[in-house]
């Protein structure tokens, strides 16, 4: 699944909740998820929270996400969302070819 932001908005990231919780409610197996990121200047405060919470749900642990951005800003924030709640299978990258042999290397 590849997940692109283009904004943060309070409504683009209502959105966002609601589809990965449906779609967390029905795993129970490993899936892949690419969030491109690269557009962002920034992350609201919004989304910082909403990504943790999504993070604690209990089927996340079957959720390898590669999260791609060329900015720093935007590369902090996220590390310190995912900081907040260690584990989890999330990794950074700024190249998109490495980030997709990351997820393929993690579920076949």
């Amino acid at each position: 699944m590849l997940i692109e932001a283009e904004d943060t908005s309070v409504d683009t990231v209502q959105d966002w909740e609601t589809t990965m919780l449906a779609s967390l409610k029905t795993l129970d197996s490993p899936v892949k998820r690419l969030y491109d990121m690269r557009r962002l200047n920034g992350v609201s405060i919004f989304a910082l929270r909403t990504a943790v919470k999504l993070k604690k749900h209990p089927q996340a642990k079957h959720v390898f996400a590669a999260v791609l951005t060329n900015n720093n800003t935007v590369a902090r924030l996220v590390n310190t969302a995912l900081a907040i709640q260690p584990g989890g299978n999330f990794q950074l990258f700024s190249d998109e070819k490495e980030a997709v042999a990351w997820l393929n290397r993690m579920v076949p």
